[in-house]
């Protein structure tokens, strides 16, 4: 786990003067590791999101920045790629789990 953890944590923020902005989406509905799941968010809402990332959060930025995308979804992930590219965009691969909740660990 520390491996893989010094692994994203360069990918991510190789130095000082790259800003990292950290983004978690919550879209809801059933998943593969979640059997029940109401949605959260309709998925017609990401349009507005990434232009309020576009436009708020990087803003003025020069090209040095990352972003850190976690989600519920694929779909999401890779709708953060086609609009920053895979060049700023960091996503960890497989299902992402709130683990004491999903997995029924106390």
């Amino acid at each position: 786990m520390e491996q893989k953890f010094e692994f994203y944590r360069k990918k991510a923020k190789p130095d000082s003067t790259e800003p990292l902005i950290c983004i978690q989406v919550r879209i809801g509905g059933t998943r593969p590791n979640v059997e029940y799941d109401e949605e959260q968010t309709p998925r017609n809402f990401s349009h507005f999101f990434w232009k309020f990332v576009g436009e708020k959060l990087i803003g003025n930025l020069t090209s040095k920045y990352r972003i850190f995308v976690t989600a519920d979804t694929e779909a999401v992930e890779k709708e953060a790629i086609e609009q920053f590219s895979t060049e700023k965009v960091i996503v960890i691969p497989g299902i992402s789990a709130h683990v004491d909740r999903e997995f029924n660990q106390n």
